[in-house]
């Protein structure tokens, strides 16, 4: 005879902890969903039609018409995808959370850009601060870093 056990636990974090848990589990179902996503597919390609109705949920055109040809069933579930995706309500549900990644990547590549530029500046500013103390022209400076006059200046005077 097996017996069953479980545990019940109740959790009070704070609100602090509370989004780093809620941002943990969507990050991490995100990914879990995404792999499954294409293990779905590559089983349906390599020939597992189990998998039909499951690989058509995020499909585009050209993948449902694959998926579903010669199906007289799935061509009738092609129709009601095709006319989900016309549903405004629908598509704005199923794709918030491919929106909210997009708007991550296009975010955290703009930071990227930023901090490059950043970084950028930086090292502009210490290499034209070392050709000062070598006495080099600030004009040759100007063409080698970027760098206006004004900052160029205000490099020398420190």
């Amino acid at each position: 005879m097996n017996i069953l056990k479980g545990y019940v636990f109740r959790m009070c974090p704070i609100k602090k902890q509370e989004q780093l848990i809620n941002k943990t589990i969507g990050s991490t179902r995100f990914i879990y969903n995404y792999f499954l996503d294409d293990k779905i597919k590559d089983e349906w390609y390599n020939g597992n039609k189990e998998l039909a109705f499951i690989a058509t949920l995020d499909a585009d055109n050209e993948e449902l018409d694959k998926i579903c040809e010669g199906d007289e069933y799935m061509e009738l579930f092609e129709k009601e995808v095709r006319r989900l995706n016309k549903n405004q309500k629908f598509t704005e549900f199923m794709s918030a959370e491919e929106e909210n990644e997009k708007l991550r990547k296009t975010l955290a590549s703009a930071a990227k850009t930023e901090g490059i530029k950043i970084g950028q500046k930086e090292n502009n500013l210490k290499v034209a601060k070392n050709l000062i103390k070598q006495g080099v022209n600030l004009d040759i400076i100007m063409n080698a870093t970027g760098l206006s006059k004004k900052e160029l200046e205000a490099l020398h005077t420190n």
